[in-house]
């Protein structure tokens, strides 16, 4: 079952097995098992919920600090990125030159970046 079919029947059921008490297999002992076993469980529920909201605020505060409030990560947007870093490595060590820099950087050896350097 989901988190929302679980939150909505469980407690009607609790409320059933508290109103047929006493059965012989379900006694008060029980029935506070089970709630006590539920609220751990929406409590663990709410605790995860509110570090994955964190989790994903620190993650979007981190991009906008990183790409601005107009971030754009499509992979048109990327590549034209990386052309742009590309380009102004490529001004600083030019194909042929600092072959160990441009390997390191992943940049060709002895060419400049053409379209289809991936």
């Amino acid at each position: 079952m989901s988190s929302a079919e679980l939150l909505q029947l469980i407690p009607t059921l609790l409320q059933a097995a508290s109103d047929d008490a006493p059965l012989p297999s379900v006694g008060t002992v029980q029935i506070a098992a089970v709630q006590n076993a539920f609220q751990s469980w929406k409590d663990a529920d709410a605790a995860q919920t509110a570090a994955n909201t964190a989790l994903s605020q620190a993650h979007d505060a981190l991009v906008k600090l990183l790409y601005g409030d107009e971030n754009d990560l499509s992979v048109p947007a990327l590549d034209a990125d990386r052309r742009t870093i590309q380009n102004a490595a490529d001004g600083l060590w030019p194909p042929g030159t600092e072959i160990a820099i441009r390997r390191e950087f992943k940049l060709q050896p002895n060419k400049k970046l053409t379209a289809k350097t991936r």
